[in-house]
């Protein structure tokens, strides 16, 4: 087993709750240290990683990452909560980002930002599970697991000292990117 890395800053963890946006952060969820943090390392929800994700190489760089306010791309909202008329498309007024960001989010220029446009269409293959399970066995052990202890147990349904994929799925680990 790995190192513990709980208790940290990040509390519980919640994989639809918004990334922390540090240079620290950063510096852990980039597991292999080559300064650029991919999505098998990333453990957030897609939509996330995709909104920050500006030049569009399916990497994020430390400046794309920490973005320091330079760029208002409402990164810690999720589609549903900025979709405020719940009519499955996000309008100009709805938006309260920059409108560069909604100009760069709307792909097809129809003035609306679609839920694929902001979330991603699940193509790539996204898994959050994976992105945990730092050895590749299959299976979540305590020092692949980023946030709490308590979180940590409360995944382990059945107290046998891992968390399966199966654990992992049935507390809401996997965030879904397909559409509602």
């Amino acid at each position: 087993m790995g190192a513990q890395r709980w208790p940290n800053d990040e509390g519980d963890f919640d994989p639809n709750g918004p990334a922390s946006w540090t240079p620290r952060a950063f510096r852990q969820i980039d597991r292999n240290n080559d300064g650029r943090i991919v999505p098998n390392e990333w453990y957030y929800g897609q939509e996330y990683f995709r909104r920050a994700d500006r030049d569009r190489d399916g990497a994020l760089s430390p400046a794309e990452f920490q973005n320091n306010g330079k760029w208002d791309d409402d990164r810690d909202d999720r589609f549903a909560d900025l979709d405020m008329n719940n009519n499955g498309r996000i309008e100009r007024r709805e938006w309260h980002g920059s409108a560069d960001a909604f100009e760069w989010l709307d792909r097809n220029g129809d003035n609306v930002l679609s839920e694929a446009e902001v979330v991603g269409d699940g193509s790539k293959g996204f898994d959050s599970f994976a992105s945990l399970d730092n050895n590749g066995n299959g299976r979540l052990e305590l020092g692949e697991w980023r946030w709490s202890r308590a979180s940590y147990n409360r995944y382990d349904s059945n107290g046998d000292g891992i968390i399966s994929r199966q654990e992992f799925t049935a507390s809401g680990g996997a965030p879904s990117s397909a559409p509602r």
